[in-house]
């Protein structure tokens, strides 16, 4: 009975060894620390090892989707896609997310940047076109906004140059005229100042 014993107190404590060292590791993944393996475990318990290494390159590949997306909006570059087919459930539904907000994100700043290029062509008919939402549809009407009163200052200050060109040649018309009766009175009276002598 004591070898009996024995061994099953050894078989025992192997588990609880085992359950621990998977406990340790499963609480460094669920921080972000990937550095451990799980150690390769004899016979039936093989499944635990070959489960937490495909736990751990779930992991791996989940984050560095995250950062690729990530280091590429932060690089200005929202044309950046990951696969989400690569994934199942929950981590498929996150890069799917993500890939959608790199889209809008790539859609609202492109309509915008179409419409600056515009303005800084010197049209001012282009609006920012599209359904967006949030920060995007406040951006949306913040620009179409700033180019109809673009559009009204640029109109006015074409009224008033037409009003000023009408007034200056208004003014160059009074001149001549001036001009001319000035010639005709001098004119005259030099006639009056001959015909006195």
């Amino acid at each position: 009975y004591a070898l009996m014993a024995n061994e099953v107190n050894a078989l025992v404590g192997h588990h609880v060894s085992t359950a621990n060292q998977l406990a340790s590791l499963v609480q460094a993944y669920a921080r972000g620390d990937l550095r451990q393996d799980m150690p390769a475990l004899p016979g039936e318990q093989a499944a635990l090892s070959q489960a937490m290494a495909a736990v751990k390159a779930n992991l791996q590949a989940i984050s560095q989707a995250i950062t690729t997306l990530s280091s590429a909006a932060v690089a200005g570059d929202f044309s950046v896609r990951q696969d989400s087919s690569r994934f199942a459930h929950g981590f498929a539904a996150m890069v799917d997310q993500l890939n959608t907000l790199m889209r809008t994100t790539d859609h609202a700043l492109a309509a915008l940047s179409s419409l600056l290029r515009a303005i800084a062509a010197g049209d001012l008919t282009r609006h920012m076109e599209g359904q967006f939402n949030g920060v995007f549809a406040r951006m949306q009407d913040d620009a179409n906004l700033t180019v109809d009163n673009l559009g009204g200052i640029v109109g006015r200050i074409h009224q008033a140059s037409v009003r000023i060109e009408q007034a200056a040649g208004e003014i160059a018309q009074g001149n001549n005229a001036l001009s001319q009766r000035t010639e005709q009175q001098a004119a005259n009276l030099e006639e009056t100042a001959a015909s006195m002598e």
